[in-house]
This record gives C-alpha cells, structure tokens and sequence, in this order.
C-alpha cells in the first residue's frame, strides 16, 4: 500500500509505480491516506501480476466501474476514463505533457507523480499546503488559496515557488521539502507510527 507520508520512492518495482500512479489519480480532490488505502483494496484478490494487469482483465469482464464502485472509490467517471488511459503509459518514462494528456489529470497530480517517483525532478506540487506556505513563509504575492486551473497560471507560480523551497530547504530536495510541508501543514503522520 501508498504511504502518502513517505512518498517519495525512485526505485519501485513497476508494480508499485503503477499503485502509485493509480493513488495519484484517486486523491485529487479527496482524503489522500483514505483513498490510497481505497486503491490497494482495489487491487487486493484480483487477477494479474501488475495493477495495469488487474484493470485490463476488469475492462476485459467489463466489471470495472463495479469494482470501483464495490470500494467506494468515488468520481467514478473520471477515476474510470483516468485508469483506462493510463494504460497506454509507460510509467518510467512519460513525461510531464503524456501525464497531463490522461482525461481528469491536471497539474498538480502529474507534478506529484514525477516528484515523488523521478530523482532529479524539481516540480512543484501546488496543492493547499503549499500555497499557503508560499504565501505565508516564502512571502509570494497573488498565491491563491486553491490550485490554480490553468496551466499558465500554475506554471507562473511554480516558476516563483522553485527559489523558496530551495531557499527555504537547502539540503533537501524539493520532493523532501514538498513531503515536509505536507506531514507538517495537514497533521498526517506515518502509518507505522500509528497505533
């Protein structure tokens, strides 16, 4: 299963970069460690050695808006029309535009998928956490409260918010300083440090 709270990870098995990317579609929008917990119920019991494996044999059965439905997955059109796309990825390779081509993936989930999978990438992950800090520690002007929604807008800012986190997290990266100001702004700790 995704642990949202230790990420970052270059050096999954194909089978964990398709869970993750697969979490990744699923948490926009929604409680990330609930519906990262949704996907790996998801894929428990089912046939196939990869989850990209899984969902081709649940479209194949055409049962997978009802397995989807089974765990409560919500969004159920997009998570749909998202998964069935996705597996026309190769998952080490796309690129930013390829993640962004995925019917209801935008930026911020793309930028995540490749921050926290990618060594060497520096995007930002403009989700609320972030902008608040950019607003209230790095001092930026005109960050919205909410991701922005177009691409010139988003990228505008992260364009800015690349010094700040290097300025403000020197000997990190930017993925461990984007998980850092995500544990620390939201209250998630990690699971083995739950009881």
């Amino acid at each position: 299963m995704v642990d949202l709270t230790r990420v970052t990870n270059f050096n999954r098995t194909q089978a964990e970069l398709e869970e993750f990317w697969l979490v990744t579609i699923c948490v926009a929008g929604k409680n990330g460690p609930v519906q990262a917990r949704k996907v790996h119920e998801f894929l428990t019991g089912l046939a196939g050695d990869t989850p990209f494996d899984k969902i081709r044999r649940l479209i194949v059965a055409d049962r997978l808006l009802a397995r989807l439905q089974e765990v409560k997955m919500g969004q159920y059109n997009r998570v749909q029309k998202a998964f069935t796309q996705s597996l026309l990825l190769n998952l080490t390779t796309a690129t930013l535009a390829d993640l962004l081509a995925i019917p209801g993936v935008g930026g911020k989930t793309a930028r995540f998928f490749l921050l926290h999978s990618r060594a060497g990438c520096e995007h930002i992950v403009l989700d609320t956490h972030i902008l608040r800090f950019l607003r209230e520690v790095g001092r930026l002007r005109k960050i919205p409260a909410s991701t922005p929604s177009t691409a010139t807008k988003y990228n505008d800012i992260e364009r800015r918010a690349l010094p700040v986190m290097r300025r403000h997290f020197p000997n990190l990266t930017i993925a461990e300083a984007d998980l850092k100001i995500w544990v620390m702004l939201s209250g998630h700790k990690p699971l083995d440090s739950m009881d």
